[in-house]
């Protein structure tokens, strides 16, 4: 559901890309690619939060906040190659701040353990 909410903020991130620089449509389109994997990104952590892991099953744990982690630098990746190679400065501070959403929810904490667990126990 928090991966959903971020909805709003990506199509503001769209309009407002669109908005400064529609010369030739790439950095457009730049926008949206770095939005959209944003986007599914957040949506996966998301389900990867969902996770059931037995108690105890610390390796299991681990590769989980693995693919979380991968899942959060895949926003700000993206906005940097896009950066690089499309031109504008800014496709990277998009992907950087969806980078850092994704931190704040993939980021491993004995709570965020706990409720693996005892999603198992449910």
């Amino acid at each position: 559901m928090l991966a959903l909410a971020w909805i709003p903020l990506v199509v503001v991130l769209v309009v407002v890309a669109a908005v400064i620089d529609t010369s030739g449509g790439w950095p457009v389109l730049g926008s949206a690619l770095t939005s959209l994997i944003g986007l599914v990104a957040l949506t996966g952590i998301g389900w990867l939060k969902q996770r059931p892991i037995a108690p105890g099953d610390d390796t299991t744990y681990a590769t989980t906040v693995l693919i979380k982690l991968a899942f959060m630098e895949a926003a700000g990746l993206v906005g940097f190659a896009l950066a690089i190679s499309v031109g504008p400065w800014w496709l990277s501070v998009v992907g950087a701040a969806l980078s850092l959403a994704g931190l704040r929810l993939a980021w491993p904490s004995p709570a965020d353990q706990e409720r693996h667990e005892l999603l198992y126990l449910i």
